[in-house]
């Protein structure tokens, strides 16, 4: 499941496009302002918009990737960071897949 934290730019189409360049099905959602600040605080993701020059925006996010079981229920979260004091580390979910996958996994259906 891939929730945005920009509705103002992941429109439907923009989110399709997106979860399907992924080799695994990936359930897409947006949703108000508000319904999105909700779904942030829940599950403790933080987000900001950010003004650039010339009308342009940016936003920064913390990236979390929750591994739930097949009735729903939280098993665990990986957070992933590219950098470590200015060097520069593998992806720990990349060279350990194992540390979130569950045994065995069930299929999640797209929606846009």
């Amino acid at each position: 499941m891939f929730i945005t934290v920009d509705p103002e730019r992941d429109t439907p189409e923009v989110l399709k496009e997106y979860v399907t360049s992924f080799d695994a099905p990936i359930l897409a959602l947006s949703g108000s302002p508000e319904e999105i600040a909700r779904a942030a605080k829940a599950y403790r993701v933080y987000y900001a918009k950010h003004p650039e020059p010339g009308a342009d925006y940016s936003m920064d996010h913390s990236s979390v990737i929750y591994v739930m079981d097949p009735e729903g229920r939280f098993m665990r979260a990986t957070c992933s960071s590219n950098s470590t004091h200015g060097k520069s580390k593998p992806n720990s979910l990349r060279s350990r897949p194992s540390a979130i996958l569950p045994v065995s996994t069930s299929s999640v259906s797209r929606a846009w």
